[in-house]
Formats: C-alpha cells, sequence, structure tokens
C-alpha cells in the first residue's frame, strides 16, 4: 500500500490520493491522472508507477524536471521510503514505498504523553516531514475522536529547526497553552493535539537509531516471556475461578442438606434452620469479579452512561473494561471523551453560574470553551442565542434611556456571543455615530 500526499509551496496539504498498483501521469494537463495546475509544471510532467511492490517515478521530458530527495532525476528512478519528489512548485510525500537498502534515520525529537496510560508509549519524529493525525497514514497516528484525520505536520530545516504546523484541524494545535498555526519547538515545550497533551523532548539522549543495521536481533524468548496473556488466559482464568465457586456453593449445600436432615428426628417439625447452617453458602460469593467481567458489556454500560452524563460512572466503567481488554481501543477512545466532556461540563457550568450574577463576559467566554463536539455544545449554543437577544434589549432600553455608552457596550457584547442578529451591528454603528456627534457637539 502507497501513499502519496502532495502539498503546495506554502505547505498546505493539496491532494492526497492511496494505491497499491498502478500508474499515474502528473502534469498540469486536465487531462493526466495528478493535476499539478502551476506554470512551471509541464503538461506531462512525470509517471508515478508500482512494479513488484515497488515504486518508480520517470521523468517524460519535463522543462524543469524532477527532484528526488534533493537531487535531479534522469530518466527512471525508485522511490524510497518516505522520499519526497519535487515538481514545480509542489512536493509530494511517498510513504510506504519498498526497497532494498532502507534509508537511516535517526530520531530528531519525541512526543512524551501528559498521560502515558491513556496515550500510550511516547512517539519519535524520524522525518523530514512527519504528518500526524487520525489516519492511517500519517507518520504520527494519534487514535482519539478530538484530533483530525490530519491534524498537523512536524518539520525539520536544514538548520535543524523544528516546526509544527496545524493543518487546519478542527479542535486546534496548541503551543504552552496558545493555538497556533505555525511555531518553532523548543525542548520541553508543551503541545496539544485537540484535547491530548505532550511534552517535546529534544534531548539527543533520548534518542534511538530507527533503522540502524548494526542493532543486535531482538531476543524472541524475552519478549514472549514479557508479553502479556493472551484474551484465552483471561477466559481460562475466569472459568476456572467460576467453577471452583460452584464446587463450593454445591458442598455448602450438601452441608446444610445433611445438618437438616439430620437435626428432624430430635427437632420439632417446624423448627427453621439455624444461621449457622446457611453462612457458608453466603460465604462462598467470589472476591474477584473484575478478571472475569465481559468488556463489551462494560462499554454499553458505560455508553449508558454517558447518554446519562454521568461521566464519573463512564470514566469507572472505561476503565474496568480497560483492565478486562487491555488490548482494545474503544475503552482509551472513551475515557478520552469521557475527559473531553468533563472539561466542557465544568466549562458549561462556569458559564452557568457568572450568567446568574449577570457576569456576562465570563458566561460568554465559558460557553465558547465547550468543544463543538461536546453534548453540551447544543445547549450551549442555544445559551448564547439567549444571552445575545438579553442584551440587545438590554442595549435598546439604555438606548431609549439617551445612555450611548452603556448601550454601545450591551451591543458590543451581543455580537461577542457570535450569535447577534444583524440588527445588532446596525444599532452599533448608528449608537456610535450619534454619539460622536453628540461628543462633538459637547465641544
Amino acid at each position: 500500500m502507497f501513499t502519496l500526499i502532495i502539498e503546495d509551496k506554502s505547505g498546505a496539504i493539496a491532494d492526497e490520493y492511496t494505491f497499491e498498483e498502478g500508474e499515474f501521469v502528473i502534469g498540469r494537463s486536465r487531462s493526466t491522472d495528478i493535476v499539478l495546475p502551476s506554470d512551471n509544471v509541464s503538461r506531462r510532467h512525470a509517471r508515478l508507477f508500482t512494479k513488484d511492490g515497488r515504486c518508480w517515478v520517470e521523468d517524460l521530458n519535463s522543462a524543469n524536471g524532477i527532484w528526488l530527495n534533493g537531487n535531479r532525476v534522469s530518466g527512471l528512478a525508485e522511490v524510497p521510503r518516505s522520499a519526497q519528489i519535487r515538481i514545480g512548485d509542489f512536493f509530494l510525500h511517498i510513504e510506504g514505498a519498498s526497497f532494498s537498502r532502507p534509508l537511516a534515520m535517526s530520531a530528531f525529537a519525541r512526543l512524551v504523553p501528559a498521560d502515558p496510560d491513556l496515550q500510550g508509549p511516547p512517539m519519535q519524529v524520524t522525518r523530514a516531514v512527519t504528518l500526524l493525525g487520525r489516519g492511517k497514514d500519517c507518520g504520527l497516528v494519534i487514535n482519539d475522536a478530538s484530533v483530525s484525520r490530519i491534524h498537523a505536520k512536524i518539520s525539520r530545516d536544514a538548520d535543524g529547526t523544528i516546526r509544527l504546523e496545524d493543518l487546519k484541524s478542527s479542535n486546534g494545535t496548541f503551543v504552552n497553552g496558545r493555538r497556533i498555526e505555525k511555531e518553532t519547538l523548543r525542548h520541553a515545550d508543551r503541545v496539544r493535539f485537540g484535547m491530548l497533551e505532550y511534552r517535546v523532548d529534544l534531548g539527543e539522549e533520548a534518542f534511538e537509531d530507527a533503522t540502524s543495521e548494526e542493532r543486535e536481533p531482538p531476543n524472541y524468548e524475552e519478549l514472549a516471556a514479557a508479553a502479556p496473556a493472551p484474551p484465552v488466559d483471561r477466559v481460562r482464568i475466569f472459568l476456572l475461578a467460576t467453577l471452583a465457586v460452584l464446587i463450593v456453593v454445591l458442598i455448602a449445600i450438601v452441608i446444610v442438606w445433611f445438618t437438616r436432615g439430620r437435626g428432624r428426628s430430635s427437632e420439632p417439625r417446624d423448627t427453621p434452620a439455624t444461621p449457622a447452617a446457611a453462612a457458608p453458602a453466603a460465604q462462598t460469593a467470589p472476591p474477584l469479579v473484575e478478571p472475569g467481567e465481559d468488556a463489551a458489556a462494560l462499554l454499553k454500560s458505560a455508553s449508558d452512561a454517558i447518554e446519562q452524563r454521568h461521566w464519573d460512572d463512564a470514566d469507572r466503567l472505561f476503565q474496568r473494561a480497560r483492565k478486562a481488554d487491555p488490548i482494545a481501543t474503544k475503552p482509551i477512545e472513551g475515557l478520552n471523551r469521557v475527559r473531553a466532556e468533563k472539561a466542557a461540563a465544568a466549562h458549561y457550568d462556569a458559564a452557568r453560574a457568572a450568567f446568574a450574577k449577570k457576569a456576562y463576559d465570563q458566561a460568554i467566554r465559558e460557553y465558547k470553551q465547550v468543544a463543538k463536539d461536546s453534548v453540551y455544545r447544543i445547549e450551549a449554543d442555544g445559551q448564547l442565542q439567549s444571552i445575545a437577544r438579553l442584551l440587545e434589549l438590554e442595549g435598546d432600553r439604555a438606548c431609549a434611556a439617551k445612555d450611548e455608552p452603556a448601550c454601545i457596550r450591551a451591543y458590543e457584547q451581543s455580537i461577542e456571543t457570535g450569535a447577534a442578529s444583524p440588527d445588532v451591528e446596525t444599532k452599533l454603528r448608528n449608537t456610535k455615530a450619534a454619539d460622536g456627534k453628540k461628543k462633538k457637539k459637547g465641544r
């Protein structure tokens, strides 16, 4: 499987293709398979094709040539793994290409997760240009709903400068708490993609050569010993534990029956069984339930808790589902979702409290902090509309009372909600004009 990602001269993603076998003609002409609209691209500039699981590129006598990893291609050339092809003002990144001698790539940066239990191990950055996102074609994959399919790009300049660029993601890219479009990264910077935060590690001692040929082969016996037990072992443990409990219960029932049977000759017929006779059955309740819990049932219960907005219950259920099935991704996605919804709930509650105190500026800010994909977003938008209408009415009353400053402030607050009617902007302009004339006349 090969992935072709095309960037324009500004670094924006222009197009993307995924293919296994085939031939593609690249050029300026609309009749080509991949169109690159630029004057410095020939009408039929290059041919990209696969053969025997390997990828090749050929210059079709173009005017400005083809550049593969900084070297001009003369005729036909094999495309190495993670290669960069320049055609005119466009850069083509090929992922998944196979070839006999891999390029030596050393990690020059790491992204260390703020919560390793939820986000997994640190991610190493080894390529000069690396895409990061939820999509499987990205070099760094983050499986979280708050992360866009192609979320950001990490690049390393010739002078060693490392840059982070947001690729128009839905929930934004942040560096040290500030939303960015493009930013230079430094050691120990805090970066956030959607709701997930990482620490930038540029310490050379922390990295290993990603493709060193001198590395010793892995000890598969040690890896096997350290590997977690497969799901079948958990099932077996649960079945054995259940069988043991059933045996103890049966023994207890036999003891109770035998004890009551022996006492019938000397006890009145209506004498009830003593508490001591029934005690063994009550003591046989299995003390450990978690190892045998059904992950699917826990996930279903967690989903029900989410629908009812019982976030703490959902958090506990996802944690138990993760213990029941450590290799599953849904519990981790669920925990991330719960974390995001808890943050949204905190903003929503803070906004309501501020509104009750008539602190409209704070209420507006808090409502706007509710994430776009949160269950609270629709309610937050409705509240913003109510605040916008309320402030518009306050502005109307202030204007009627000839209090232009209060009128202007109320209209401006209404517009800040993002839900004001178009009439508010007209009213604000007219009020400012009238206030200006009034001040000028007063002079």
